[in-house]
Order: structure tokens, then sequence, then C-alpha cells
């Protein structure tokens, strides 16, 4: 049943099953009449759509909530940190050209009382693991770069033999003065990492961008993993 409510209304995987009518109208088209009509009604009913699992990790203050709220295509002006674990409904946002889907989930603090409860959980648990740091604090404050490779080095760790998507960026690159300060820093951090086990991280799915930016974070970070 489930590969016939593919083959029959491969949209549903693009929207929201929860609207019902849209598979009944195709099913009458389709399937013909009223037998078409409750084939859509039964695909969207035992077959819903579901969405990308993501998992949100990162330094604290570097810019998770954030992210999640330019996802979600919310407002975000409040910097403060995120202080406990904050859960988030499923949602659908437009990337590119396409409407995705993503699974609700939480958005948990940066603090690194958080890695032993939550990290192993979240990266087995979710299809996409995005771990995201201060760009400019890594370049500049020995302890952060130490506590971020550290992180990596243990997220490393939990995600080998598993097929996961992963998405590194440094955040803060409105802290660089040009184009050219700002490239320089995205070759030196991944020259840091050259000897690190995690280093084939930094080689596919690494950027450093200024969160504010909708279209550069859609450019550079959403386009490469909702493929």
């Amino acid at each position: 049943m489930e590969f016939l409510c593919y083959i029959i209304f491969p949209m549903q995987h693009q929207v929201e099953a929860w609207i019902w009518f849209i598979p009944l109208i195709i099913g009458a088209a389709v399937g013909g009449g009223l037998i078409g009509g409750l084939i859509g009604v039964i695909c969207a009913l035992l077959f819903p759509v579901k969405g990308n699992t993501l998992a949100v990790l990162g330094m604290q203050g570097a810019g998770k909530t954030q992210f999640l709220s330019n996802l979600r295509n919310i407002d975000y002006n409040d910097y403060s940190a995120t202080l406990g674990e904050e859960k988030y409904e499923k949602f659908t946002t437009t990337i590119g050209n396409r409407e995705v889907t993503v699974e609700g989930g939480i958005d948990i603090p940066g603090g690194s009382d958080y890695i032993k409860d939550y990290y192993k959980v979240l990266v087995d648990k979710n299809e996409i693991v995005f771990f995201i740091f201060n760009s400019y604090n890594y370049l500049n404050d020995r302890d952060y770069r130490n506590e971020t490779q550290a992180r990596l080095d243990f997220i490393y760790d939990l995600i080998k033999g598993q097929e996961k998507s992963t998405m590194l960026f440094g955040t803060f690159a409105d802290q660089f003065k040009d184009d050219s300060e700002r490239k320089d820093a995205y070759n030196r951090i991944k020259e840091s990492v050259i000897n690190k086990s995690y280093y084939p991280l930094f080689k596919s799915n690494y950027a450093i961008l200024d969160m504010r930016n909708k279209k550069e974070l859609d450019e550079k970070i959403l386009l490469n993993i909702f493929k």
C-alpha cells in the first residue's frame, strides 16, 4: 500500500499530509472517482509526510536558536543564551524553490553540562547534524578553540559508521572587517584541524557566515544539506 501511495501521490512527500482534500482531489482524477479519492485519504492517514530530522548542536552563544528561527522564518531578536531545553514543532520551510518539511525537535543550550545528556541521543536519532561555533572566538580565544575541538572530536566518534549528513559553520562573520579577512579566517580554521580525526567534516560541508543574512544561510548551508 505504501508503494502504491508513493506512485499515485508523489506530491504527498512535498506537502503536509493532513491537507486531506489534496489527495482526495488528485485521487478522484487519477484513480477514477470515489475509489481514487478514498485511496488518497487512506494514503494521507496511514503514511503521513515524514520530515527531515535535525540535531542542532554547538557552542554557547554561537547562534543555534537564531539558526532554528531563521530556518522557520521566525524573527529572532533575543540574543540571550538558551537556558533550558526548548521544543519546536514540525514545520515546513522554503529553501530555494523547494518546500522542505522538518520534524519537531529540541533546541538545547550550548553549555558543556548538556553534552553528556543530549549529544549522543540527538546524534543517534536524527538524520542531519549541525554544529555551530563562533568563528571569531575560535581564532582569538584558546580555551574556546580547545572546547570546540573537543566537542567536534566527540561528535565525530558518535557519527562514525552512521549515515549522517553533517554541516559545520562558524558564525559572527561580521566580526571580520572584509571578505579577505573572512576568507583568511575560513582557511585558518580549516588548517587548525588538518591533523585531527574529524578533519573530513571540514572537507565537505563547512562555512563561515553572518547568521543574520538569510540568503547567505540558504546558499551556503541549507541548499547543500536539503537536496
